[in-house]
């Protein structure tokens, strides 16, 4: 009982950290107390309004050890894509709800070595594979950094409780994040997304716009213009919240 109830612990601590909540733990109690080496539970919730499934797989290499949390296959509006889970580590359940919607994620790594590492990551929703889509990634030496993109911008936060950290961690979180652009002396609310692959943020306000760092050298172009020359025409986006 005391080997079930540790086992039970440290996976209910697994399931919180990658963004499951509490209603798996009967289930999962009632499966480590059988005599399988391996099982399935299904997960269901709501992100944005927009129902989500997940199948999560637990097994077990000894029939006297513990077992463990291996992946969990997401299924996102007719998407489906497998995620890894390392030691209860791995894209929390909102990171692969924004990966299935074709933003990209931040995430730090650890080597076999000990040593971490830091590396975006985006699904490329054009190309199937096996476990789902091709995975793309932006080690550090792709040179993608949110911070001076967002210095070269005049954005407000969300909300006077919020910092730029914050904006920064929601951003490589792959939120859809609500800002505010100062322009003609009065803030513009627009959605921001993190796009690695082109080194810029993505302004979604009403049709999306890339935003890279201007060079200094460049003809002077403050943002004001900039944004005008590089709107594109889209139909307006819904406001979501974080």
């Amino acid at each position: 009982m005391e080997h079930t109830e540790k086992n039970l612990e440290f996976l209910e601590n697994d399931l919180k950290y990658l963004g499951f909540d509490a209603s798996l733990h009967t289930e999962l109690k009632e499966m480590l107390g059988t005599e399988a080496d391996l099982f399935e539970l299904l997960y269901r919730a709501t992100v944005q309004n927009e129902p989500i499934e997940a199948l999560l797989f637990f097994n077990r290499s000894d029939p006297e050890g513990y077992f463990f949390f291996s992946n969990y296959k997401l299924t996102v509006g007719g998407r489906q894509h497998t995620f890894y889970v390392f030691k209860g580590r791995g894209v929390t359940i909102k990171e692969g709800f924004n990966l299935l919607k074709g933003r990209a994620v931040f995430k730090q790594r650890k080597a076999k070595n000990g040593q971490l590492y830091n590396e975006w990551l985006e699904l490329d929703l054009d190309v199937k594979e096996e476990n789902g889509f091709k995975a793309n990634i932006y080690p550090e030496s792709h040179g993608f950094d949110l911070s001076p993109l967002i210095d070269s911008m005049l954005i407000d936060t969300p909300s006077p409780n919020w910092d730029r950290s914050m904006l920064i961690r929601s951003l490589e979180k792959g939120n859809l994040q609500t800002a505010f652009i100062r322009q003609d002396g009065s803030n513009r609310k627009v959605l921001l997304s993190a796009n690695p692959r082109e080194r810029s943020i993505t302004i979604h306000e009403p049709g999306p716009v890339q935003w890279e760092k201007p060079e200094e050298t460049k003809h002077g172009d403050d943002i004001e213009n900039a944004l005008k020359h590089k709107r594109l025409r889209s139909k307006k986006l819904k406001d979501i919240t974080q």
